[in-house]
């Protein structure tokens, strides 16, 4: 039995956004007592709010707000009283003030488990092939935390297994996409048996062919000294900025960010390093707590001339959100910095009627769809774009 002083079912990073399949469990759903005993409403009620769980972060877990439930569950608040608590069977509070449902929790870690896996492979052939060092460690302790609340949820399951193979030295890698559903699985499976058969068959052959070969050529190449692999040469204060600078792990290009780099006026990368020694200590709070951004967005953006000591006098002012800061901390805490400064510090604010005023339709399209849960949770609800006002 779960108190209200329990934690919760799935880690605070839980976030399973952008994976559109969630598991159905279909002879548990129709042996349940919920199926036999809600109301179509009910049902419907219910049914929505496990869907809208799977992409909420946590993921499995939904806010304890009526108003928000409400307009998760697609019904007015005067119908959520009224089927609240069939719709809410199986659901339990945590101590993080979330309601959390246990089979929910349960796919949603298991997914987690697999995303996780496909994030290190691809974080470690990245690091291999741009010449980063490698940190499992986090993705080691995100996947240990998972698999021991997926034991507490459901004890003697065996959580997914996660293909943790380190890459020998030398190979050249190239992170492949993992299918998202279990039918994109079949298909790609489908498609590409035959091209997989057809690419062996000439690699035999072309073996075949080689061998072949240095037989016969080996004498004319013995007197040959090798042929070493010319490498690149950076610029000497490019090196100094790409080595002070934060790089989170898999994220930056080194090529990317010297095309960048040759960009800019002598001014800007004379003072790069001092830049970067003021922007070290202000990463997790700018950045929202997910790591420097890849150094040649950072630098393409003109990200590093807010960390410049003398920036140029005509340089516009970035705008920010004239709302409440509680608010701006919140959205940067979740979306990071660059959707903040893309879409909430473009936006107005109504303070008499408690409204953030998006600055176009797009920017109000997305921030309803990604944000309308955590304003509303604040009492703040999202206006009518600025254009569609003044019309």
């Amino acid at each position: 039995m779960t108190s209200p002083h329990s934690p919760p079912l799935t880690p605070p990073a839980c976030d399973l956004r952008g994976l559109p399949y969630m598991p159905l469990d279909v002879v548990r759903l129709l042996d349940s007592d919920l199926f036999a005993l809600s109301t179509g409403e009910e049902f419907k009620a219910s049914v929505a709010l496990w869907c809208k769980s799977w992409n909420q972060v946590p993921a499995g877990s939904i806010p304890a707000d009526e108003r928000v439930l409400a307009r998760l569950a697609g019904v007015s608040l005067a119908e959520w009283r009224t089927i609240a608590e069939m719709a809410l069977r199986g659901w339990v509070p945590c101590s993080d003030g979330r309601l959390y449902h246990p089979v929910v929790a349960q796919k949603a870690l298991q997914a987690w488990i697999e995303r996780i896996g496909h994030r290190r492979r691809s974080a470690q052939g990245n690091a291999k092939r741009y010449g980063h060092e490698f940190n499992a460690m986090p993705f080691d302790q995100a996947i240990a935390t998972a698999e021991e609340l997926l034991g507490r949820l459901h004890p003697g399951r065996e959580a997914p297994t996660v293909n943790l193979v380190e890459f020998p030295e030398g190979d050249e890698i190239v992170p492949r996409k993992e299918p998202e559903t279990l039918l994109e699985g079949l298909l790609e499976g489908a498609e590409t048996a035959p091209k997989r058969r057809e690419q062996k068959g000439r690699e035999q052959k072309e073996e075949e062919e080689a061998k072949a070969s240095l037989s016969s050529e080996a004498d004319a190449h013995a007197a040959e000294p090798p042929t070493k692999q010319r490498k690149r040469v950076y610029p000497a204060d490019f090196e100094v900025a790409w080595r002070a600078y934060p790089h989170h792990p898999g994220r930056s290009s080194k090529p990317d960010a010297l095309t960048e780099w040759v960009k800019l006026p002598k001014p800007e990368r004379e003072g790069m390093e001092g830049a970067i020694e003021r922007f070290l200590p202000k990463v997790e709070t700018t950045c929202g707590g997910k790591g420097a951004p890849d150094m040649a967005r950072w630098l393409k953006h003109g990200k590093h001339l807010n960390w410049l000591e003398n920036e140029p006098v005509n340089r516009v002012a970035l705008a920010i959100f004239p709302g409440p800061a509680e608010i701006r901390s919140a959205v940067l805490a979740m979306k990071g910095e660059d959707w903040v400064r893309s879409y909430l510090d473009q936006s107005g604010w109504d303070e008499a009627e408690t409204l953030v005023i998006p600055h176009n339709g797009h920017a109000a399209d997305r921030m309803r769809r990604e944000l309308g849960a955590l304003l509303a949770e604040r009492g703040v609800s999202i206006g009518e774009p600025r254009q569609r006002r003044a019309a």
